[in-house]
């Protein structure tokens, strides 16, 4: 007999040049490795068969301060909040750039319509002027792409909200496919209740009209759903779109594709 034995062991405490330490390591211990005493003075080690702790920070800054150190540490200062908010942060027009949102309405429909929006803060060139709504800063503004297989549109605009119908992209048409699948459904209802109906019956006139039936329905069912199918690679059924403000395409880039089906755009 042949037996393969494998041991191991966990050390879950620190470690010195002259063997384990009984205590835990943890995040304000030293004990990284067996020769930490050799180059930190702050690891534990043991020293004539004695466990002796490693020189303390506090300590260090003690013996350099002289007393000083520690009173002063002891010292409350006091903030001036409104200095401490006016410094913090960086460029802050970088920083209030809006989220881009691409959502639906009537999705449902044939008159769906595809909307882009900026959401929250935006940059100051991106909005505009309450006032004056034809005056903007031209610095930053939204662009939008949007591409199907018959029709593209791109725009730059300093707005903050666009909406696309559709329609406009030329893509099949959702009543045309729901109106397509409604006619299949029904079509293999009834082939399944003829597939039945053959089944269950002797009689030899009867199962002959219902086979010729069946074939029947097997290829109006067959050309049903290569007209789907046609409909969808002449016209295309997906609608690709980017949003992005123009002066931080990689930072605010924003992409979904639709997808037309009998059941609406999604």
């Amino acid at each position: 007999m042949i037996a393969s034995v494998q041991l191991s062991i966990d050390l879950i405490g620190g470690h010195s040049l002259s063997g384990p330490l009984n205590r835990l390591q943890n995040a304000v211990s030293f004990n990284y490795y067996a020769n930490t005493e050799v180059y930190d003075v702050r690891a534990d080690k043991i020293v004539d068969g004695e466990l002796r702790d490693g020189v303390k920070l506090g300590e260090v800054k003690q013996s350099f301060a002289e007393g000083e150190l520690d009173e002063s540490l002891k010292e409350d200062v006091e903030l001036n909040q409104d200095e401490e908010n006016k410094n913090s942060g960086g460029d802050q027009d970088e920083a209030k750039e809006g989220i881009i949102q691409i959502t639906l309405t009537n999705e449902k429909s044939d008159d769906a319509i595809i909307i882009i929006s900026v959401v929250g803060d935006t940059l100051p060139s991106a909005t505009p002027v309450t006032d004056k709504p034809d005056s903007v800063n031209d610095k930053n503004k939204l662009v939008t792409k949007l591409k199907s297989k018959k029709s593209d549109k791109d725009d730059e605009k300093d707005v903050v909200k666009l909406e696309y119908p559709i329609k406009d992209f030329k893509v099949v048409s959702i009543t045309k496919l729901s109106d397509i699948k409604t006619k299949i459904t029904t079509k293999e209802g009834q082939l399944k209740q003829k597939q039945i109906d053959f089944i269950n019956t002797n009689d030899s006139s009867l199962r002959k009209t219902l086979k010729d039936s069946i074939k029947t329905l097997e290829k109006e069912i067959k050309d049903l759903n290569n007209d789907y199918e046609r409909e969808i690679r002449q016209n295309g059924n997906e609608i690709k779109v980017e949003a992005y403000f123009s002066k931080s395409k990689n930072k605010t880039s924003v992409k979904q594709t639709f997808t037309v089906t009998e059941n609406g755009i999604n």
